[in-house]
């Protein structure tokens, strides 16, 4: 009978110990795998803000080739206008030169006939003007008369050829003007096609960096949650089974009530897209002390992706609390804190857009709305 009760007590003995060293490697094991889904969220982290900024940079190169654009648009137009401009005064010109070459056309003939039927007839006519003549002073009147209509006649023609010569001239002035404006007209119109064509390669390339980032942060994602799990693991095995709190919570950053981002769905202030907010944003001054929500126990003092310096509470019966983005933490792992007690001081570390605390609280590694604790 002695030695059945040694046999027992040997197996148990053997069976702790198993279960020991089996928990022991459990544990351990969530511990290297959470240090490794670490580091690999670290190098994910660092594709997706490289895709970020890469998407970031290209869009505002759109931006700017887009306003390039638009001024060289804006340009065409104006040079569209002045061409269209500078065409009407060129056929003004050319109307009016028009206009001038038919008077001196018909200044040229009637001059002609003149001297034609002076050159043909001029003997007849001088002996007639010459027998027609009362005395001699009339026939020189009548001569003088003569001459005195070719020289308008020659002085009118002469007008009509500078008035043809300036308005040439003008005409080409402003056919010199037109191909000045169409040229820049044109040049305008190259700079714009390259600039579409180098808009359409940069809208290509951020197609391409769109989808790397949205593949990255799925990424991103995945160990997140992966992170996550194996902590809310490890939370489990830390937690003790001893009811530390009863009650509500405190406001865990005294005198400073505000909360700039509530529980559940937002719109990530850093990453620009909806998240899923599992705690309380409480918006303090750099350093400003914070408190411990409720009785209980350090459960981790240390940093974590995304939250920074942290420090989480194990209050018994599965109900733990979280204050991240800490600047400081004035407690260690094991430590039996009470409610009120100072535990940290607010920072802005991980991904914060500020100092504040965020405020998480887990039923059985699930966060649940602080609210249900603290009202």
């Amino acid at each position: 009978m002695r030695r059945s009760w040694l046999t027992v007590g040997l197996i148990l003995v053997l069976l702790l110990a198993l279960c020991g060293g089996f928990y022991g490697v459990a544990y351990g094991d969530l511990e290297q795998r959470l240090d490794q889904t670490k580091r690999q969220l670290d190098a994910a982290r660092e594709r997706t803000d490289s895709a970020r900024s890469e998407v970031q940079s290209i869009t505002q190169e759109i931006k700017a080739i887009d306003n390039s654009i638009q001024s060289r648009l804006a340009r065409i137009d104006e040079l569209t206008a002045i061409l269209q401009e500078v065409m009407h005064r060129l056929r003004q010109a050319e109307a009016e030169l028009a206009a001038a070459e038919a008077r001196l056309e018909e200044m040229n003939a009637l001059f002609a006939a003149r001297v034609r039927s002076a050159y043909e007839n001029g003997n007849v006519s001088y002996l007639e003007v010459l027998l027609g003549a009362e005395s001699f002073n009339d026939l020189v009147t009548r001569i003088e008369f003569l001459k005195v209509i070719l020289a308008r006649d020659v002085a009118l023609i002469e007008e009509i050829e500078a008035e043809r010569a300036a308005i040439e001239r003008q005409k080409e002035a402003i056919e010199e003007r037109r191909r000045t404006v169409e040229a820049l007209r044109l040049e305008q119109e190259e700079a714009y096609r390259a600039l579409m064509n180098v808009q359409r390669d940069k809208e290509s390339l951020l197609v391409v960096a769109r989808g790397n980032l949205t593949q990255f942060q799925t990424e991103v994602d995945r160990l997140e949650r992966e992170e996550q799990e194996l902590f809310r693991q490890i939370a489990i095995q830390r937690a003790g089974d001893d009811v530390l709190h009863t009650g509500k919570f405190a406001w865990p950053v005294p005198n400073h009530t505000r909360v700039s981002s509530d529980f559940g769905w937002r719109n990530h202030p850093i990453l620009g897209v909806q998240r899923f907010h599992n705690g309380i944003d409480i918006p303090a001054p750099h350093g400003v002390p914070v408190v411990a929500a409720g009785t209980g126990r350090v459960m981790y003092v240390g940093s974590l992706q995304g939250y920074g310096n942290v420090v989480i509470l194990d209050h018994g019966a599965g109900i733990t609390s979280l204050y991240a983005h800490l600047s400081t933490m004035g407690v260690r792992e094991g430590e039996l804190v009470i409610q009120g007690q100072n535990i940290a001081r607010i920072g802005s570390t991980g991904m914060s857009t500020g100092p504040h605390l965020h405020f998480t609280v887990q039923e059985h590694g699930n966060a649940v709305n602080p609210w249900n604790y603290l009202r």
